[in-house]
């Protein structure tokens, strides 16, 4: 379902009004009886939730007070009028270890922000209401060890996925043909399998900073039609195989600073990053002086490799 549309709100409180036609004292008790919560449920029944309505009759709900798990459910077991909402939002929230799957019912969001709080695990079929509805899911700065990623190709118009600065323990399988975004730094993955983003088509930012990545293949970053901006910077990385990123946006840049030098390899103190351009195109000298760390970008197609001098 689409958002709640004022037309629609005028047509349920015409069924309140229409329901006595004995009169004006009949239509007055029934104005009476109209919940003055609407479009949003019963305040007393989603308490300590918060529902915010604009004139416009869009719809926003934080329950960024709630006490426990089972009060979340009993939350949402409650009548919701109009399940469709544009945000939804829990912040500061570290009674929440766990969302269950089914916890919100059919009600739907469109932007989800679950942040800096102690949440652990979510079980897929958590947000289940919001496969066509959700645009945009935060979950940073948690303490997620246990994320449904074979769920996120269920949300059909997903644009932005972030899940960094968690605790997340190794890379998981995911796939979208609509996702934009991807923030999932700041997670101790160590690795990143060759193939990780090959179902995701639409990807245009990858932000894979600080996940102790040590190593990396060639062609991780390749065949992804409109990215544009990667972010593996404050790994662990020494050395950077040739075609590891392929940047084909009309935009580019590539954040590769603060690589891991041993002090014992020559070789690794001196990595710098090379932009191998068209063929057509001038070289272009890193950003960075050669010196390893830094932005790198350019106008033109071009290619990430490493060089040694």
């Amino acid at each position: 379902m689409g958002r709640l549309h004022g037309y629609e709100v005028l047509l349920v409180l015409g069924s309140y009004w229409g329901r006595g036609y004995g009169g004006d004292a009949a239509v007055s008790q029934n104005i009476m009886d109209v919940p003055s919560s609407l479009p949003c449920p019963a305040e007393h029944d989603i308490f300590p939730c918060v529902c915010y309505a604009s004139e416009d009759y869009i719809m926003d709900l934080d329950c960024s007070a709630v006490a426990s798990e089972a009060e979340l459910a009993q939350i949402f077991g409650a009548h919701f009028p109009f399940p469709q909402f544009r945000n939804f939002t829990i912040t500061g929230n570290v009674n929440l270890k766990v969302l269950r799957a089914g916890v919100f019912g059919e009600n739907s969001f469109e932007g989800i922000y679950v942040m800096y709080g102690d949440l652990e695990k979510v079980e897929e079929g958590a947000f289940f209401g919001s496969y066509s509805t959700a645009t945009t899911m935060v979950l940073h700065h948690n303490k997620i060890t246990s994320f449904p990623f074979q769920e996120i190709e269920r949300f059909t118009n997903l644009r932005e996925l972030r899940l960094n600065h968690n605790d997340i323990p190794e890379w998981q399988p995911m796939a979208s043909k609509t996702l934009q975004r991807l923030h999932i730094g700041n997670n101790p993955f160590g690795s990143l399998p060759k193939d990780a983003f090959v179902a995701m088509p639409s990807l245009r930012k990858i932000f894979f900073l600080k996940t102790n990545l040590q190593k990396i293949s060639s062609g991780t970053f390749s065949e992804i039609p409109d990215l544009w901006y990667v972010d593996i910077s404050r790994n662990q990385l020494t050395h950077i195989p040739e075609y590891t990123v392929v940047l084909t946006g009309q935009k580019k840049c590539l954040y590769i600073h603060e690589l891991q030098r041993h002090q014992n390899s020559r070789s690794s103190r001196n990595l710098r990053s090379v932009l191998l351009r068209r063929p057509d195109l001038p070289a272009q000298q890193p950003t960075d002086g050669g010196t390893g760390g830094g932005v790198a970008s350019a106008a033109g197609d071009w290619r990430q490799t490493t060089a040694y001098r």
